[in-house]
């Protein structure tokens, strides 16, 4: 179980993000005592935690009064995070062709460059 808080903490989410995203998948829904019981969170700190976790789509309020809520299914809730990589992926991959393009360009032009004045060397002691 430690494993998988580390990979949730890896995805972005705080230590009782983790815990209550976590648990959530193993009990289904859960009211807010209940969750922070299970997840063992702070009763204090389970509403905020809820809310972030609404917020970043990774939960679903169920019922407000009480507050009952339950996790999107993982494939759901972290496809942005795959799309959000892919891109960010793409881009560094782009950024890396660019920088080589620049490195074999300025390269080519030194060479040139010393050829140039081997040349030219040559000229002027002649």
């Amino acid at each position: 179980m430690n494993d998988l808080l580390l990979i949730l903490e890896e995805f972005g989410l705080s230590k009782n993000e983790a815990k209550a995203y976590l648990t959530l998948l193993i009990h289904g829904p859960q009211n807010s005592s209940d969750l922070a019981y299970k997840a063992s969170i702070p009763r204090a700190k389970v509403y905020s935690v809820i809310n972030r976790l609404v917020k970043k789509d990774l939960v679903v309020l169920i019922n407000k009064k009480p507050i009952i809520v339950d996790a999107i299914p993982p494939m759901n809730a972290f496809d942005e995070l795959i799309k959000h990589y892919e891109v960010l992926t793409k881009n560094v991959k782009h950024g890396i062709d660019l920088l080589e393009k620049v490195r074999i360009e300025n390269r080519r032009s030194l060479v040139l460059d010393k050829r140039y004045n081997i040349i030219t060397d040559d000229i002027v002691t002649t």
